[in-house]
């Protein structure tokens, strides 16, 4: 499982057009620590699916309410994980190949630090 941090400095991007690159997902997974807040308002990430396979979204850690949103190649929504206050926010499903973006926002005026996991495993 590949770990980036990035507690430092705010590596992840700020729109679709800059967004971070988590790579080419074929049954393997990648975890992010980050934060948004008051002067981060999102973070957005992007990442390939070689093949059909099953995907797992997680984001935990919440100390203020943050939302995902995940989006196609087409960034179009095709989710939202928007369950209240700091609950962590949680989804799987099947995911056709191809590109995807997650947008991590903060709902209200709260900062929190989060991690995020994106897991895929192949269908059969």
């Amino acid at each position: 499982m590949a770990r980036i941090r990035t507690t430092q400095a705010d590596l992840a991007g700020n729109t679709f057009g800059n967004a971070r690159n988590l790579g080419l997902f074929r049954d393997n997974s990648v975890i992010v620590d980050d934060a948004v807040g008051v002067n981060d308002r999102a973070d957005f990430y992007r990442f390939t699916v070689a093949r059909r396979c099953t995907g797992t979204i997680a984001l935990t850690g919440l100390r203020s309410n943050v939302d995902v949103e995940v989006y196609d190649q087409n960034r179009r929504r095709v989710n939202l994980l928007n369950r209240a206050g700091t609950a962590s926010e949680f989804t799987t499903g099947i995911a056709p190949r191809g590109v995807y973006y997650l947008k991590v926002v903060p709902r209200g005026a709260g900062e929190t630090t989060y991690r995020l996991t994106v897991l895929t495993v192949k269908t059969s």
